[in-house]
């Protein structure tokens, strides 16, 4: 097993929420994001993956997607892929990304 080069490990960085994202010698910025969007009305699987002291009104999407949005936004990414998304209601969880300019 080979272990990554000390220019590579040196490329990977951690940023904390709200810190704009480096610039790459093309410009083009990436951001990925799991979203974990309940699976049908009542999201059972979703509640599953939180810690005890999460509180309720923390769990639900409308709270959830205010943060999202807040947290997607402030990246002014050029491409933002989101995974655990329904194609559903695709649409309306994510209605402030084409309001932003996304397709």
């Amino acid at each position: 097993m080979s272990t990554p080069s000390s220019s590579a490990a040196a490329a990977v960085a951690i940023l904390p929420a709200k810190t704009p994202l480096p610039l790459l010698d093309d410009g083009l910025t990436v951001v990925s994001f799991n979203v974990l969007l309940p699976n049908g009305n009542d999201g059972w699987w979703m509640y599953k993956s939180y810690q005890p002291h999460v509180p309720e009104e923390h769990r639900v999407w409308p709270f959830r997607k205010a943060l999202m949005r807040e947290y997607l936004l402030s990246k002014d990414a050029d491409i933002v892929c989101v995974q655990e998304a329904s194609a559903e209601t695709f649409e309306t969880d994510f209605d402030f990304m084409k309001d932003a300019g996304y397709m």
